[in-house]
């Protein structure tokens, strides 16, 4: 029997944000890095979603479009007040302007939120995805953005009521964070020993104030991650088994290098170990980003290491080398 190779999903999230956040995951693309391209459906637009798809096409069709549900930016599908939602006026005055568009993170109230309205969003974020992509079952996985589906059981449960139709994988909760640069370069080089840790992290790192009450407890992360494990048994839906993000502060090809080599390591304890790393890229450092804490700035120095002729090579020979199977969501799950 051949030996059962790890797995490597590597995501490109914020498809539709910006054009330049655009272009630059089309290069990632079209450079063989980017495996999953997770688009704001709420925000794209139906040329934009045809370019990465011709773009996917032309790099051999092994990337995968995924959904990023989103509900804390930009204008929402449903122009319809709802509790998770505020009305802006373009500054004219003028009713007929009038759109509803999603509250910011920071005055995001879970405990004033409706969860039903919430659903109807995120349907019609899947329907208009799937209909630009030729169907749900081409939706390569669900995630969401700020990664919000794992703050709330109640999330979690719209999220697999939605990927159940054609049995979508969804993005894992375990979150496997670091920072590579030293003096703390010892502490982060094995992902196992990071896993306990990671089930009871706060997914908001670093988010406070408003009124949102978004800092999640530790006792609450852990409660969820149960309920996220009981759900992914529950519906048979396949979940990496957990997920990277940010380069661990450092976006540096030693940083995919120790990746690679743990997740080698790790299959041999674990066959058909798997993992999702994510990026969020741009071909520019100019425009506006809405995130505080990831600027466009970030997302350029990001796209400025992968969209190198080195860094392709230096990829491609190390995922030869160590036996790692690069792909799509449904690719490496499912397989």
């Amino acid at each position: 029997m051949p030996a059962i190779k790890p797995g490597l999903i590597i995501t490109a999230d914020d498809y539709g944000l910006h054009p330049n956040i655009n272009r630059g995951i089309i290069a990632a693309v079209r450079g063989g890095i980017v495996s999953s391209v997770h688009v704001m459906a709420n925000l794209v637009t139906k040329d934009e979603v045809k370019e990465l798809q011709d773009a996917i096409h032309e790099s051999g069709d092994v990337c995968g479009i995924g959904l990023h549900l989103n509900t804390t930016w930009g204008g929402a599908i449903i122009q319809k007040s709802a509790t998770f939602k505020h009305s802006w006026d373009h500054d004219t005055h003028n009713p007929e302007d009038d759109f509803y568009s999603y509250r910011d993170l920071n005055t995001y109230a879970h405990n004033r939120t409706n969860f039903d309205e919430i659903k109807k969003e995120m349907v019609e974020q899947f329907v208009r995805l799937a209909g630009m992509v030729g169907g749900g079952k081409n939706i390569d996985a669900i995630s969401s953005h700020y990664n919000i589906h794992f703050w709330d059981s109640n999330f979690l449960n719209i999220i697999y009521s939605i990927a159940d139709a054609q049995k979508i994988p969804v993005r894992s909760p375990i979150r496997i964070d670091g920072d590579l640069r030293e003096p703390k370069v010892n502490k982060y080089q094995n992902i196992a020993e990071q896993l306990l840790e990671s089930a009871i992290r706060t997914v908001a790192k670093g988010l406070s104030g408003g009124t949102g009450q978004l800092m999640l407890t530790a006792t609450k992360k852990k409660k969820l991650l149960e309920y996220h494990n009981l759900l992914t048994e529950n519906w048979k839906l396949p979940s990496p088994r957990n997920m990277c993000g940010y380069w661990f502060g450092q976006p540096d090809w030693k940083v995919m290098e120790w990746f690679m080599t743990e997740l080698k390591r790790l299959n041999a304890i674990v066959p058909g170990y798997n993992s999702e790393l994510f990026m969020h890229l741009s071909d520019s450092p100019d425009g506006n980003d809405h995130r505080w804490d990831y600027s466009m700035q970030k997302r350029y120095k990001e796209f400025q290491v992968v969209n190198t002729i080195d860094f392709a090579q230096k990829f491609n020979k190390w995922k030869t080398d160590m036996g790692i199977n690069h792909g799509s969501y449904r690719n490496i799950l499912q397989s």
